[in-house]
């Protein structure tokens, strides 16, 4: 995941929607004896594991102490973090102290008078009038300044920009084992792209914060976490049908006129075209078609349209189609996600009701252990290998995605299952196999460029489910020679073998060269427009860089753009994947895929028909074509003379579907252009 040392941890325990509690803002001290401390101990969820734990040591209103940790397949934070508040609630002064997510030691330090804050981290400096001041590490201590955001119905002014909102939902009583407690869920606004919803005891602190994917609760209340999901789920939804509604109409007749068309099958612009759409479908494409009586006219002079894009490599939340659908993508194939949820969320996509791309869904089957990944089927013998397949079959899935802790002697056996069902393979490259190795099983696609490099910089001797397989690719890429024998072997196995690969190299220019005077190339081009607690992020989630590394990873990274150049120039099919933030991310990988040395008509190519073609659907979709499907985009600027220029996306049509990106984008607190 993109931003995973911020990100995550926000998701998480709600640092990046704050915790709120229902009381008012802390009255003044008494001068008497400090009251004994209060001791509240956490879980911290990923799917149904318990990934890690936080103790908070609340002493009185004022004084918060909290140590934080969870462990994602060998990554993960580790923190200690000491709280005052001032009498209004906010933050007299915050030290956290620890590693983030992918270990980097990190000191953050915020401190604030009656009139002024002022905060230092590795990633930031910043100052200004006193505030409510959010942590880029916070865990679940987070919560106590933020007690006093509920009883100010007008918001809070947040340190580095942004007013902060909390509004009362809903509240339940949960029994567990004999014991009761009484938990208020609020909606929080001003912190992100979209709003989220924290739960809350009658003493203001933190209780849970859960989601399909990751959460936080209260140690020994994880049996309620499907409880409190089944609460909170309305409430986002209710938002997210709102934002359809003020953004997106239907349209059953739509004549695009005076369009720059790009034709992904011949890589070519056709001049002045119009695009009939009826009942969702393309009808008719050419120069100056007459418009049929009822259609909704949409101009295109001066922009170019596509084909919608697709992003090959995704994790979706429910956020996340409002996101691709903001920035012109209409289909993404998700490479890993819970069953029923996905099941659901597809079908709300699918319905309309919510704004959502098209889904395409690859199970991802790994096995167990402590190293396994957070969600998804588990298979360690053959039964089990088989019976997963079966399951993803029943479900409608279109690919089977083989994961890191699979035993390599299981390889064959969900390959053949899966290919004697109808069903793609790909995966990352299990412990103890190499790409070779993986390919030669029937892998039909590989996924991340770094298992290519672990190919040549590690043996079947090394455990690559943990960070090395990031840090070796780091530290070593950059004297990898791809014309070695080595490597020229394994791109001729590709080569014969016809094996797709998905390379999401912005992952690793994340991981590789984000550093606090690089911020995240993803979102800087756009940074002013982004919400301010999301763009002082934007220089956190980088690899630690030992000293006098800081070159040789960059190097290493730009090796890795020379082997995706390799793989292209071999004829080896690329398809556009992120593993990141949905849309902005697709942007970054098609504009990496262009500094490559790809062309960009057949980074546009790639990234629309190429992919569809892929996925064997390329008879309904991918180009804007007679019969097909009216996935459509349009885009200010020339994106094959300049490749950034997909990020001005104005107007996406999916189906009979009208979306007005720039309405949408502002619905999401991006400013415009």
């Amino acid at each position: 995941m993109r931003n995973a040392g911020v990100v995550v941890l926000c998701w998480v325990v709600a640092c990046s929607s704050g915790g709120k509690g229902r009381m008012p803002p802390p009255g003044p001290g008494s001068g008497s004896a400090p009251p004994p401390a209060v001791t509240l101990r956490y879980e911290i969820v990923f799917g149904d594991r318990i990934a890690g734990h936080a103790v908070v040591v609340r002493r009185g209103e004022r004084s918060v102490e909290e140590d934080f940790e969870f462990n994602d397949r060998g990554r993960g934070p580790k923190t200690h973090t000491q709280l005052e508040l001032g009498r209004d609630g906010l933050v007299d002064r915050i030290e956290i102290t620890g590693v983030d997510y992918f270990k980097r030691s990190i000191r953050e330090l915020a401190t604030c008078d009656a009139q002024r804050c002022t905060w230092d981290s590795n990633d930031e400096h910043g100052k200004g009038e006193r505030a409510y001041y959010v942590p880029l590490n916070g865990g679940v201590a987070n919560d106590a300044p933020l007690r006093a955001l509920a009883a100010r119905p007008e918001g809070v002014a947040l340190a580095g920009g942004g007013v902060a909102r909390a509004q009362k939902a809903v509240e339940t009583t949960l029994v567990h084992g004999g014991t009761s407690v009484h938990v208020t869920a609020y909606e929080l606004g001003g912190f992100s792209f979209t709003p989220d919803v924290a739960w809350y005891d009658d003493d203001g602190a933190l209780f849970a914060n859960v989601s399909d994917w990751l959460s936080t609760i209260r140690e020994g209340w994880n049996d309620m976490r499907e409880k409190l999901l089944e609460l909170q789920s309305p409430l986002k939804q209710q938002w997210r049908e709102r934002v359809a509604k003020l953004t997106s109409r239907r349209a059953d007749k739509i004549a695009i006129v005076h369009a720059r068309l790009f034709d992904p099958a011949t890589k070519r612009i056709i001049d002045d075209a119009t695009i009939l759409i009826e009942g969702g479908k393309v009808k008719a494409v050419g120069p100056k078609l007459a418009a049929p009586d009822g259609s909704e006219k949409i101009d295109a002079r001066g922009k170019t349209v596509l084909p919608g894009l697709w992003d090959m490599h995704g994790h979706v939340s429910d956020s996340s189609g409002l996101l691709a659908l903001a920035n012109g993508v209409t289909t993404i194939r998700d490479l890993g996600n819970a069953l029923e949820p996905m099941q659901k969320r597809k079908a709300r996509w699918d319905a309309g009701t919510e704004l959502g791309p098209r889904l395409l869904l690859a199970g991802l089957v790994d096995g167990r252990g402590a190293l396994q990944a957070p969600i998804g089927i588990y298979a360690d013998t053959p039964a089990e290998a088989k019976e997963a397949v079966a399951t993803l079959v029943a479900n409608k899935y279109v690919q089977l995605k083989i994961y890191s802790s699979i035993k390599p002697e299981l390889v064959p056996v969900l390959v053949a299952e899966a290919h004697a069902r109808g069903l793609r393979v790909s995966g990352h490259v299990p412990a103890h196999m190499n790409a070779e190795d993986a390919v030669k099983a029937g892998f039909d696609e590989l996924q991340h460029v770094n298992f290519l490099m672990l190919d040549v910089l590690a043996t079947r001797d090394e455990d690559t489910r943990t960070p090395l397989r990031f840090m070796r690719v780091a530290e070593r890429a950059a004297d990898v020679d791809l014309d070695e024998p080595r490597v020229k072997a394994l791109v001729d196995l590709l080569v014969a073998k016809r094996t797709v690969v998905d390379p999401t190299l912005g992952i690793f220019e994340l991981m590789f060269t984000v550093r606090p005077d690089h911020p995240d190339p993803t979102f800087a081009p756009l940074a002013a427009r982004l919400p301010p607690q999301v763009r002082r992020g934007l220089t956190s989630g980088g690899l630690p860089v030992p000293d006098g590394m800081d070159a040789k990873y960059r190097e290493s990274f730009k090796r890795c753009l020379q082997l995706v150049k390799r793989l292209w120039d071999r004829k080896i099919t690329i398809v556009a994947g992120t593993d990141g933030t949905p849309g902005f991310s697709l942007h970054r990988e098609l504009e990496l895929y262009v500094e490559a040395g790809i062309p960009a008509t057949d980074v546009l190519a790639l990234a629309t028909l190429g992919a569809a073609r892929v996925m064997r659907v390329d008879k309904r979709t991918g180009s804007l074509a007679p019969g097909k499907d009216a996935d459509v985009v349009i885009v200010d600027g020339d994106p094959l003379a300049n490749m950034s220029d997909i990020r001005n996306v104005l107007m996406v049509v999916k189906g009979d579907l009208v979306i007005d990106a720039v309405a949408l984008q502002h619905a999401l607190s991006i400013a415009p252009r």
